[in-house]
């Protein structure tokens, strides 16, 4: 029987280390199950943290991209803006050389001109040919000629213009004396060519106008008339002038004009023959 009391003891013992045994391991298996979920959680904490580390590398490369793009961007247009600066100096560069290379090729053309005509002109001189000379001149004293050749043929031309005008107004004078009024003007407007405003410009446009006047060529006798008055010819040359002024104006049918004139001419000169004539003109056109 003591036997079997050991035996059932062992049992018990045994029975109990048995039940140990299992909660142990029901402890165990919790606490592994607990581990387990651990690190489970742990495993999917550092999933996320993965993931937003990975969000944020992503992000990051984004955002370096995107600052590498717009660098890019603006170092091309910068580059861009260079290469047409560039382009733009070159095309002014280019036009400015063909401006300069038409001035040159201008510059060289009238200066042959210039040469040529000079040659002319002077030939002219050399053979004794002044009229034509002159007459030749204007079409030389705009050219490019040098400082030294301007001078003289200026000089020149003055010097000869006051002669040769001279020349002209003697010549038209004598045609007025001979009456050969046709020649009288040719002779006055040569002068006039010559010398635009001579000294003696009162004394040519009176016997212009009296040429004008007894050609019938009225429009232009009142012109001439005009500028003897002007030249102060009714003191100097005639003091008619006036008188036919009013003449030419009533032939021209200018009735106002040829008053006013012819009432002027009274008032200066109220002793004349001419006088008498101008009161009965003006009582004719009064009518």
């Amino acid at each position: 029987m003591p036997e079997d009391h050991q035996t059932n003891r062992q049992l018990g013992e045994l029975e109990r280390q048995v039940v140990e045994t299992r909660n142990q391991m029901i402890k165990t298996s919790n606490t592994v199950d607990g581990l387990v979920g651990q690190i489970r959680e742990l495993a999917q904490w550092q999933h996320r943290q993965e993931r937003v580390r990975l969000f944020g590398l992503a992000g990051a490369v984004v955002a370096v991209l995107a600052g590498a793009l717009v660098a890019l961007h603006f170092y091309h247009r910068a580059q861009l803006h260079r290469v047409r600066q560039r382009n733009d100096a070159l095309e002014r560069r280019q036009v400015a050389r063909a401006r300069d290379l038409r001035q040159l090729r201008q510059g060289q053309k009238l200066r042959a001109t210039a040469e040529k005509e000079a040659l002319a002109f002077y030939r002219l001189i050399r053979g004794d040919r002044p009229q034509a000379a002159i007459e030749r001149y204007g079409r030389i004293a705009d050219l490019p000629l040098s400082k030294t050749e301007a001078a003289l043929f200026r000089d020149w031309v003055g010097r000869h213009r006051d002669q040769l005008a001279y020349a002209a107004y003697g010549a038209g004078m004598r045609a007025v004396g001979e009456k050969a009024y046709k020649q009288a003007v040719a002779e006055f407007r040569r002068c006039l060519s010559l010398l635009p405003a001579p000294p003696y410009a009162g004394s040519l446009h009176y016997y212009l106008g009296i040429s004008h006047m007894r050609l019938g060529s009225n429009r232009e006798a009142a012109e001439a008339l005009h500028k003897a008055l002007d030249g102060d010819a009714e003191r100097l040359v005639s003091r008619e002038t006036r008188f036919h002024l009013a003449t030419v104006y009533e032939q021209l049918g200018q009735r106002a004009k040829a008053r006013a004139s012819y009432r002027q001419y009274v008032k200066r000169h109220p002793s004349t023959p001419y006088a008498r004539v101008a009161r009965r003109r003006l009582k004719a056109l009064a009518d």
